[in-house]
């Protein structure tokens, strides 16, 4: 029912973007395969966003995995063998009330709710890459209800089942618990806050004034040469100014948003040069004095980095700050002093 309500209401779409799906186009998006995109899935799923590393992990992925797999085996594929004349050892987590119809809807539901998607991903991204795994996050519920499934049929199987499954519950609890400690004490995201901070207060503290507090990480002066004159901030990748501008409103900055380099025709070639890169960046700076480059998940946007291999051979680099997964650079196109 609730693959329904998801699916139905989009039913009426398809008039429109069906023909678009099988359209060849660039999308700036790694061309994985199937089976890439099914370890991605996979590890993404059994540990989490930051997991903790080593034999634990191991252990944890391979008990999720394997409950997984034995669930389909008796919950999908025995009950099929049975229709067949074959006899199940153990039953399917099914109320005995449930007809026989609804019970082989209830178990293929969480298989369906996981190839679906996935397929319909895999098959458009042959013509036009758009995997990532976040986009197949909705599908995760029917993983767990498969590992949960699986947890039962072990725990119904008899006294080793039980504690077998009391061992494999301990496993992913422990697990996933350390996982989610890591995920809330570790950073991970952009410190945008620290990096907009500053930049807005460089010329503040230059001459000594008053600055707002902040925390910041490696920052190295290359030179005290302070650049005078109009003053540019590119943002590699672009989303990364909404961040900024809400650390900083109200300054008036002028911004530019660095260009997009990835896109590959189907033979892998990069549709953008260098020199077309060189030609845009020089009409993008022109007539600023200072630029500051504001990096930030730069690989998925310019992964040759030829937005600051331009401004290293074109500019002189004054100064620079990095912090969490943030990296600033300022450069002065000018002799200004």
């Amino acid at each position: 029912i609730s693959l329904a309500c998801l699916v139905v209401p989009y039913l009426p779409l398809l008039a429109w973007q069906a023909p678009l799906v099988f359209r060849s186009r660039t999308t700036g998006f790694y061309p994985y395969t199937m089976g890439e995109m099914a370890r991605i899935l996979f590890l993404a799923w059994g540990q989490g966003v930051q997991p903790v590393q080593g034999t634990l992990s191991t252990l944890l992925r391979t008990a999720m995995g394997g409950l997984a797999v034995w669930s389909l085996w008796f919950a999908v594929l025995r009950p099929a063998a049975r229709k067949t004349g074959a006899r199940a050892e153990v039953q399917p987590p099914v109320a005995e009330t449930t007809s026989a119809a609804w019970q082989a809807a209830s178990a293929l539901a969480p298989l369906i709710w996981i190839l679906l998607p996935y397929l319909a991903v895999g098959i458009v991204s042959i013509w036009q890459p758009l995997f990532t795994d976040r986009y197949l996050i909705w599908s995760v519920p029917a993983f767990y209800m498969l590992i949960a499934a699986g947890l039962v049929l072990f725990a119904r199987s008899g006294t080793w089942g039980a504690g077998f499954a009391g061992i494999l519950l301990a496993l992913i609890l422990v697990g996933n618990g350390l996982h989610v400690w890591r995920q809330a004490t570790v950073p991970a995201k952009s410190d945008l806050r620290s990096a907009a901070a500053y930049v807005v207060d460089y010329g503040k503290a230059r001459l000594n004034m008053a600055v707002e507090t902040y925390v910041h990480h490696q920052y190295l002066p290359l030179a005290q040469t302070e650049g005078s004159g109009r003053t540019l901030i590119v943002f590699q990748i672009p989303h990364a100014r909404y961040a900024f501008e809400y650390y900083a409103p109200g300054n008036g900055y002028e911004w530019a948003n660095g260009a997009f380099t990835n896109h590959r025709d189907r033979s892998g070639a990069y549709l953008v040069t260098a020199e077309q890169n060189a030609a845009d960046m020089a009409a993008t700076t022109a007539g600023y004095d200072v630029v500051w480059l504001v990096l930030t998940e730069w690989e998925s946007w310019d992964e040759r980095g030829l937005v600051q291999a331009w401004l290293e051979a074109n500019a002189q680099r004054v100064d620079e700050a990095h912090f969490l997964r943030v990296d600033v650079y300022r450069y002065l196109l000018s002799s200004a002093p």
